[in-house]
């Protein structure tokens, strides 16, 4: 038992040496130019079909935005009736006749917001859009490396995101993931500065795509960031003012019912096996028929006692960065519908995590665990896309569950009465 303890540990080591920064910046490298290669080839030759780079989910955006500019009144403005969302995305050419359209599910902000785009044709449109995306992931990447004072160049940073699977899946798919890991870079920059307030109001934003900000209220409860918690309501509620502003009570009434409707329970949930939530993790392994809402509510209640417990009982209190990766974390885990684009939001806690694995606050072998943690999380990804359809069942949700307990349970601490909380630090034990 000794002796295979011992190789363990040679093997880990070993594999750890591999991983310095030089050569996992040279792999991301080469991943970003194989990656080209592979789709220029590809299309060159027909193995891939480029009619797919005109499909994905900035259809159903852009597809919105029409409505919302040809609507006579909130009465005409049909903005989720899936027949007129068909329709649309046929005389446009997205779709073939008799081809399911991507439903719009977004708050109705959204669909304004999309308004100048739907009056440019669709691939002018999506092309825009997705330089747009690029032009927001490198503000991104630029705070986050900064604040984080990473031993990474911002645009390393930037290639490792553009390599891994959530982040490829943006871009070709035309998602708007990356709008929303802006609204948690910002937050970290003025929540450093001390500035909660507009803090939170920007990660109120968070409520054009609420499942990825689920478990931010749970965090700044728990940790009494009072500040932070009523600029997010102010945020939030700019969202849910102007949604009702556009197409009223009525029409809010119609979005919610979309949750209970075909187009998401046959359309969306059905989808599980592109899915890292834990709900989707129980689904796929105990049954489809299981309700993914139900499943959602409990685990934020466990993970809601699981951190009030810590931060309560404990008595940590968790810095901006370590804070907004418990709150990207705790969302994937919770979330009852989110798909493999938005794990791009856990380029968060994987610049945080690495950038502890560069102190010496932390023994070797913890650095060591952590950094493999993240490589094999990082590979999981690409993995599971292709292999959990088969295999139905999604390793990786596990892997950033660890990721969590990371963050929660493996903190750089010291006491608070030896001076203010490092801003840069993981917390500090009251």
């Amino acid at each position: 038992m000794k002796l295979n303890y011992r190789l363990l540990e040679r093997m880990l080591n070993k594999f750890d040496s591999l991983l310095t920064r030089q050569r996992v910046v040279a792999y991301s490298r080469l991943g970003l130019l194989t990656l080209i290669a592979i789709l220029i080839i590809g299309s060159y030759t027909g193995d891939i079909d480029t009619r797919l780079f005109r499909k994905g989910d900035f259809s159903a955006f852009y597809t919105a935005g029409i409505i919302i500019n040809e609507a006579d009144s909130k009465e005409s403005l049909d903005l989720y009736d899936i027949d007129k969302q068909e329709s649309i995305q046929e005389e446009a050419g997205i779709i073939e006749s008799g081809e399911m359209p991507t439903a719009f599910i977004n708050p109705p902000l959204m669909a304004w917001l999309m308004t100048p785009f739907s009056q440019m044709p669709y691939i002018v449109a999506l092309n825009i859009w997705r330089v747009i995306s690029v032009m927001l992931a490198v503000f991104s990447i630029i705070i986050l490396t900064k604040l984080i004072k990473l031993d990474l160049h911002w645009w390393d940073s930037f290639t490792m995101l553009l390599v891994s699977m959530p982040g490829f899946a943006v871009l070709f798919s035309g998602q708007n993931t990356f709008f929303f890991i802006m609204l948690y870079a910002i937050a970290y920059y003025l929540m450093v500065r001390r500035n909660d307030f507009t803090a939170g109001i920007a990660l109120g934003l968070g409520a054009l795509k609420p499942q990825l900000f689920l478990f931010l209220p749970v965090v700044l409860v728990f940790q009494k960031r009072w500040n932070a918690l009523a600029g997010f309501t102010a945020g939030a509620l700019v969202v849910v003012s102007s949604s009702i502003f556009l197409i009223g009570l009525d029409g809010i009434a119609e979005y919610l019912k979309v949750f209970d409707s075909n187009v998401y329970l046959e359309g969306l949930q059905v989808q599980a096996d592109k899915m890292h939530s834990f709900p989707a993790f129980i689904r796929l392994i105990l049954g489809m028929g299981l309700n993914a809402n139900y499943i959602a509510i409990v685990t934020l209640l466990v993970l809601s006692l699981v951190f009030g417990y810590f931060s309560l009982k404990k008595g940590l209190i968790f810095s901006p960065p370590a804070l907004l990766s418990l709150s990207a974390l705790g969302s994937i885990i919770v979330a009852p519908h989110l798909f493999h684009y938005d794990l791009s939001l856990l380029v968060i806690p994987f610049l945080f995590i690495y950038g502890l694995t560069r102190k010496d606050t932390l023994n070797y072998v913890r650095r060591r665990n952590y950094r493999l943690l993240l490589l094999v999380t990082y590979v999981s990804l690409w993995v599971s896309f292709f292999v959990t359809e088969t295999i139905r069942v999604q390793m990786p949700v596990l892997l950033i569950m660890g990721l969590f307990m990371i963050v929660l349970l493996d903190p750089v601490v010291r006491r608070q009465d030896e001076g203010k909380p490092s801003q840069d630090g993981l917390l500090v034990k009251s």
